[in-house]
């Protein structure tokens, strides 16, 4: 059963206020949270340490995380519905303006936190449901069954930052890729996803329901990590993946027979006459949709053009908004080129500086990549040489630590080459150190092995 934590406002062929402030929300740049994702976490964690909704508003805010205030107050029925407080505009109207914070947290003092998901604040979440009584559904295990299920046991297994709603639900937040467009759509036996047009109640928000206290709190405190493929085959479809070097197999768009399909769309959905409106948007445009959703367009720039097409159309108020729902609803279900629009190509990870490559499996997960380089920088004297070697006993085989720095994952162990090229005076020391504090033990090193011929060190 829906905890009714969560709504989307999807609804197409808006008029009024809140068509223009959704207008203007998705032409504006995202918020500063979506820059540097990091700051969540202490966001979240500092919101906890304050007594008033206000000052959780504000410090969210403070840290570039959007916010607006939503309902708290059962219905005549004793449920509980979230929904923006705001009026007309509803999540478009959320801001970091401390200002207009104050003015609606001093009208609604015990106002929830609503936190909109989507492009501007670079994540989007599923809301998955609690068993909160005899035939409701448990979506919190059914979405653990399912990461079971689909999880490699490396680094495809979806764990990602987690809140706890007041009923038991969990909300897990996943970051927001541009050339993914995530909307609403609902996980049967679960709940829904969260992406663009839909929102989360962020921690603490804290409210009463049958006589008790309730309120939101943090399950899985770390970043919130990209969505594994296969959620994203389960809620939008499959698009082409890399199976490697290029054999002369792969493809991709041709951009000139996108560009030129684009126009040919534009000037059908401009120029459709009575009677042919709902075969130009149930045809046409559902089909290019589905082509975008398969990568052969930017979403938002190819809809910014047929949305300008159909609002030269000489057709009914409803029009626009019923030509981008056959839009979205065909992105939402990707299809692959026609032969006359591909082209080979190497596949997406090799395009190093043009498009994203997939990340690599983790040793450390978040931390330390399986293959490839990572870098420690930092100016002199900040520590990197002591991070590096406790790092690197973390993941010798003797370790038995299955997290790094109590939080972040470890895959797996193995044997550890260090190179030493500077501070060679100082590093037995500091690896004998690293081992008595990691592992109970001493280790001897330089001219005192030589007596331990048979000795196995846990690293060269």
């Amino acid at each position: 059963m829906p905890n009714d934590d969560t709504f989307s406002t999807t609804r197409t062929g808006l008029q009024g206020p809140e068509n223009i402030a959704k207008e203007a929300w998705n032409k504006a740049d995202p918020f500063p949270i979506a820059k540097d994702i990091r700051k969540l976490k202490v966001a979240v964690t500092t919101s906890h340490e304050h007594k008033t909704q206000l000052e959780a508003a504000l410090i969210y805010a403070k840290f570039g995380v959007p916010v607006f205030p939503c309902n708290w107050k059962p219905d005549k029925d004793g449920k509980i519905r979230k929904y923006p407080l705001v009026g007309e505009g509803g999540l478009y109207l959320a801001t970091i303006d401390p200002t207009q914070i104050q003015e609606w947290w001093t009208k609604w003092p015990e106002a929830l936190i609503g936190v909109p998901m989507g492009r501007r604040v670079g994540m989007w979440g599923v809301d998955a449901d609690s068993k909160e009584k005899k035939g409701d559904v448990d979506g919190v295990k059914a979405w653990f069954d399912l990461q079971s299920e689909c999880s490699d046991g490396i680094n495809n297994d979806g764990v990602t930052r987690a809140h706890k709603t007041g009923t038991g639900g969990l909300h897990f937040l996943y970051l927001w890729e541009n050339d993914r467009f995530v909307g609403c759509p609902t996980m049967k036996g679960i709940g829904e996803i969260k992406g663009e047009g839909g929102y989360l109640i962020f921690p603490p928000s804290p409210y009463a329901h049958d006589g008790r206290i309730l309120s939101y709190s943090v399950s899985q405190d770390i970043e919130p990590e990209p969505a594994p493929d296969w959620l994203y085959d389960k809620i939008i479809g499959s698009r082409p993946k890399s199976n490697g070097p290029w054999t002369g197999g792969s493809y991709d768009w041709s951009e000139n027979w996108v560009k030129s399909k684009l126009d040919e769309v534009c000037e059908q959905v401009r120029t459709a006459t009575k009677g042919h409106w709902d075969e130009v948007r149930a045809t046409k445009v559902f089909l290019f949709g589905r082509y975008v959703g398969d990568g052969a367009y930017d979403a938002d720039k190819a809809w910014e053009e047929i949305e300008k097409a159909a609002k030269q159309c000489d057709a009914p108020d409803d029009y626009v908004g019923e030509v981008k729902r056959a839009f979205f609803n065909g992105v939402k279900q990707p299809l692959g080129p026609p032969d006359k629009a591909k082209v080979k190509a190497l596949p997406a990870s090799q395009w190093l500086g043009e498009k994203l490559i997939a990340a690599p499996p983790a040793l450390i997960k978040g931390v330390f990549p399986q293959t490839g380089v990572a870098i420690i920088g930092g100016q002199s004297g900040t520590g990197k040489t002591f991070h590096a070697i406790h790092l690197a006993t973390c993941l010798i085989p003797e370790c038995n630590q299955t997290t790094y720095i109590d939080q972040y994952p470890i895959k797996r162990h193995g044997g550890v080459l260090y190179i030493v090229l500077e501070g060679k005076p100082a590093f037995p020391m500091r690896v004998m150190a690293a081992f008595e504090a990691m592992l109970g033990k001493e280790i001897l090193l330089g001219k005192e092995i030589q007596q331990w011929n048979k000795t196995k060190f846990p690293f060269s």
